[in-house]
């Protein structure tokens, strides 16, 4: 849905949602036991250009997954869910050589499974969030960059209870900032072929008192085959403080962050 909003400004509205269990309910089945699934997303973006040289951008989404199956003959029960959320704020100015973005968001994820076998109930929830100011900035063949973020993790939180007990495990939730500085500059070798050597550096801090200096060099060749296209190669050294854990790299329940410094030093690597 479009809305133009005046002469410079513009409201766009779009959304999704499913109705397979509406349609059929209880006619998917796995090994003949009923599984129920339903997602939705929703978007609206307003764009508002109040010179030539600016655009201003602000974006909210939320999206969600439900899943549940039965198996009464295996006294069996589940459910679970997942969503994603994002609200934006963002400034882009071009003027001659020069360009800028500016960005201001706030980001979540969190998923929750639910199990019932044989009476015992189990509940696992996981979420993390991440609020963060974000610049680029582009002057020639310079290109720079400043990045803050603040995270919070909760990581698998379980909790069982049977007839008897209740067992939490109270998992503590993880905070960490992560401030960065970015630098490169392209270097134009011939009239197709040119060099970018680029240089990160960061600094990583816990909420634990753990602090980590880091320092992410890199380099990028392009070759410019014009209506052939292009050819690039990447090289360099880079950390990540955030891993995801998991087999599928999709952000089902049973997959869920952590924040290196607590479990594990951050990861680096050669690219």
């Amino acid at each position: 849905f479009r809305l133009p909003i005046g002469r410079n400004s513009v409201l766009l509205v779009s959304g999704r949602q499913s109705f397979i269990n509406l349609l059929f309910a209880g006619r998917i089945r796995v090994e003949d036991c009923p599984l129920y699934y339903d997602f939705n997303d929703y978007n609206i973006s307003y764009i508002i250009k109040p010179s030539t040289s600016d655009i201003v951008t602000a974006d909210l989404y939320f999206g969600s997954d439900k899943l549940s199956g039965d198996a009464p003959k295996f006294n069996y029960y589940a459910k679970g869910g997942w969503g994603n959320s994002l609200a934006s704020l963002r400034w882009d100015h071009k003027s001659g050589d020069f360009s800028m973005r500016q960005q201001l968001y706030a980001s979540g994820n969190n998923s929750d499974l639910h199990t019932i076998v044989s009476g015992a109930k189990m509940a696992t929830k996981s979420r993390i969030s991440d609020y963060a100011y974000s610049s680029s900035y582009g002057f020639g063949p310079y290109s720079a960059s400043l990045d803050a973020s603040f995270y919070k993790v909760l990581p698998q939180d379980p909790t069982v209870e049977d007839l008897y007990s209740v067992q939490d495990q109270n998992q503590d939730e993880q905070r960490a900032v992560e401030l960065s500085a970015g630098l490169s500059r392209k270097t134009e070798l011939s009239g197709s072929f040119s060099l970018t050597p680029k240089l990160k550096l960061s600094m990583y801090h816990l909420a634990s008192h753990k602090t980590y200096f880091q320092v992410d060099p890199g380099i990028s060749a392009e070759l410019n085959l014009y209506k052939s296209g292009k050819f690039s190669l990447n090289a360099g050294y880079k950390h990540q403080n955030l891993t995801q854990t998991g087999m599928t790299n999709t952000g089902m329940p049973i997959e869920f962050h952590l924040l290196a410094g607590d479990y594990s030093k951050p990861q680096a690597s050669l690219y």
